[in-house]
């Protein structure tokens, strides 16, 4: 089951998203935990990340096909991934989602941030204003068959597709860099988001 930290809760005056953090990695059973990883735009975890298996590509890395699996590419909006293409959705049964890139630089922000070591596991803390912490272990990413990175670098998938690379071949990734555009064939971390009711947002602010 996976549980949630009103981490942000308290920058609800500021802020127009509402939203809790899942405690710990999609596929992990400790928040230091790496727990699975995926390529962008798939729900379940593989033993190699390559553009040969990824499970929309053709002619030797050129995607196609980004209108069935992304809710909007119009110049305007926030090209992001449809709940049937979410990592997150999937594995909580509907109750979470993959953050947005605006999601991940808010908590990168607003948040203050130290380095710790859980278990020997690697990881960067977030404290929040009200007082309650997050941890991302430095789960590193796959590149074919070999994990790189792992207890030097975090890598974590947004929602959102980069648009404005060649053939849609990217997407945003929260990165130790803050915010990186990938190749969507990678295999990282997926940490779970769920949005917060109008019912909950008057229980906080009353």
């Amino acid at each position: 089951m996976i549980s949630y930290n009103d981490i942000d809760i308290q920058n609800i005056i500021i802020s127009a998203i509402w939203l809790f953090w899942a405690t710990s990695n999609i596929g992990a059973g400790k928040p230091e935990d790496c727990g699975n990883y995926y390529a962008w735009g798939e729900t379940a975890p593989k033993a190699s990340y390559t553009w040969d298996n990824y499970f929309d590509t053709k002619n030797g890395g050129e995607t196609f096909s980004i209108y069935r699996y992304v809710q909007s590419t119009k110049p305007t909006a926030v090209p992001t991934l449809r709940t049937m293409h979410d990592a997150a959705y999937s594995a909580t049964g509907g109750e979470g989602r993959m953050p947005t890139m605006e999601e991940w630089n808010e908590l990168f922000e607003k948040c203050s941030r130290s380095y710790t070591t859980i278990n020997g596991s690697y990881c960067i803390k977030f404290k929040g204003p009200n007082g309650n912490v997050l941890y991302l272990p430095w789960n590193g990413a796959y590149d074919a068959g070999t994990l790189v990175g792992k207890g030097t670098q975090y890598c974590y998938w947004s929602s959102v597709l980069d648009r404005f690379t060649t053939s849609n071949k990217n997407a945003l990734m929260f990165t130790s860099m803050s915010k990186s555009s990938q190749p969507k064939y990678y295999g990282a971390g997926v940490r779970a988001v769920k949005d917060i009711s109008n019912q909950s947002r008057q229980r906080f602010i009353s």
